[in-house]
């Protein structure tokens, strides 16, 4: 809680701000890598990479109609609405810690199913 209080304080798109994103992808990253995932000749799958693949293509997509389309007031990007979400500190703190917690929680089901 307070690495995402800390994080939410500094200014956006800087380079501390992109170190305190960094570090946790890092520590997953290496996790990952130690625990054999990550090793060259590791299964790889299909299924699994065309749903985050047509996951991403969808919010492509709905991004793209959001911002095309008019007046911009009735119609908000993802990332319009992603700003009013973080419009305070308290706000970005949260919404920080819930998304390594997502990250943390998705992972670790990850792990617990392929371990299975």
């Amino acid at each position: 809680m307070l690495y995402g209080w800390f994080g939410a304080g500094l200014r956006p798109f800087s380079a501390p701000m992109e170190a305190v994103v960094a570090l946790p992808i890092a520590v997953v990253a290496g996790v990952a890598w130690h625990g054999g995932r990550l090793r060259a000749g590791s299964p790889f799958r299909w299924r699994e990479v065309l749903a985050w693949v047509t996951l991403a293509g969808l919010l492509a997509a709905v991004e793209a109609e959001a911002y095309l389309s008019a007046p911009r007031s009735a119609h908000p990007t993802l990332s319009s609405i992603a700003d009013s979400l973080m419009a305070s500190h308290p706000e970005r703190a949260f919404l920080f810690v819930s998304w390594i917690a997502l990250g943390a929680v998705l992972f670790g089901s990850d792990r617990a199913r392929r371990a299975s």
